[in-house]
């Protein structure tokens, strides 16, 4: 909880101005004769709740150096220094490891976008919709894009990867425009022109060769419902470079920036975990693209900090 001369303030999760901005919690890790290493580790998502209780939360992963550290150190940073700060129910524990999703909170049934981000600060925002799909009661709305590419993302559970492996998304997806009335796109369209249905895009770096992106589309070839949710399923292949990355991202965006995109129920899973929900395939199009594009991992920079492979992704939820 946040207070201002004995007042409760409220943070805007989507600014950096240090009047405004809402606080993060960092981690540093310590140990003798070796440098520290340093990370954003939780922030919040979206505005304060109703009780004016700010969530934070996050995933990141546990370096060699997290994980062998003599001292771990947790601190508030970003806020205005006349804020007063309350914490409550502070933990960090380890990512399931079961892969039956992952992803956290795919179905916002808490009321919270907890561990969902946008991929720009300022240029997009984030927020609970009600209602969710199938008679649920939560969804998470993605709006105020400036542009197309903005949307929403997550950090994913890297281990789930493995060489060989197909992964399965599925999700429950709607759009709208700005005044809540129900937006139409192309399913026939497969590439991004304005026109076209939601993607997913899955971004994975820190690999052993290339860093790796990959825009999936729907296989359900079907109309577009404009005033309900849709059915989105794909899948995808892991080679030995893919299962290599230990930084894995999920994103939803690419469409139209009039748009709002809602989302509910996402799922990434390994097939063999995979329950299909039956959906009629009423499209006569036969063929649902891939696009896959490896990008060149960058060197790095002469005389910076060496941050080791990640071990494992923990998940920090206040």
């Amino acid at each position: 909880k946040l207070e201002k001369d004995d007042k409760v303030f409220e943070c805007n999760p989507f600014d950096y101005d240090s009047t405004t901005r809402c606080p993060e919690i960092m981690l540093k890790a310590t140990k003798q004769g070796v440098s520290s290493e340093y990370k954003t580790i939780a922030n919040v998502a979206a505005p304060t709740s109703e009780l004016y209780w700010d969530n934070l939360a996050g995933v990141f992963y546990a370096t060699e150096k997290i994980i062998h550290a003599e001292a771990l150190q947790v601190w508030f940073q970003n806020q205005d220094v006349p804020i007063d700060i309350t914490v409550d129910n502070f933990e960090i524990i380890p990512f399931p490891q079961d892969c039956k999703n992952a992803l956290l909170n795919p179905s916002f049934e808490d009321g919270s976008v907890d561990f969902w981000q946008t991929n720009s600060r300022t240029q997009s925002k984030i927020a609970v919709y009600t209602p969710g799909a199938d008679g649920s009661s939560f969804a998470i709305r993605s709006y105020n894009r400036k542009k197309n590419a903005y949307g929403m993302e997550q950090l994913m559970d890297d281990k789930c990867l493995t060489t060989g492996e197909t992964m399965v998304i599925s999700a429950n997806l709607r759009l709208q425009y700005t005044n809540g009335t129900g937006a139409m796109c192309d399913y026939s369209q497969f590439s991004l022109n304005g026109k076209n249905c939601p993607p997913v895009r899955i971004y994975g770096s820190h690999c052993s060769g290339e860093s790796i992106t990959i825009l999936l589309w729907n296989e359900n070839l079907y109309p577009w419902k404009s005033n309900d949710y849709n059915n989105f399923q794909a899948d995808f292949s892991v080679d030995e470079n893919f299962a290599s990355c230990t930084h894995v991202s999920f994103g939803i965006r690419d469409i139209n920036k009039d748009w709002e995109v809602i989302a509910d129920n996402i799922r990434v899973s390994p097939k063999s975990l995979f329950s299909p929900t039956l959906v009629p395939t009423l499209s006569p199009l036969e063929h649902v693209p891939t696009t896959l594009t490896s990008i060149p991992t960058a060197s790095p920079v002469t005389g910076s900090p060496t941050t080791q492979a990640p071990t494992g992704p923990s998940m920090l939820r206040k």
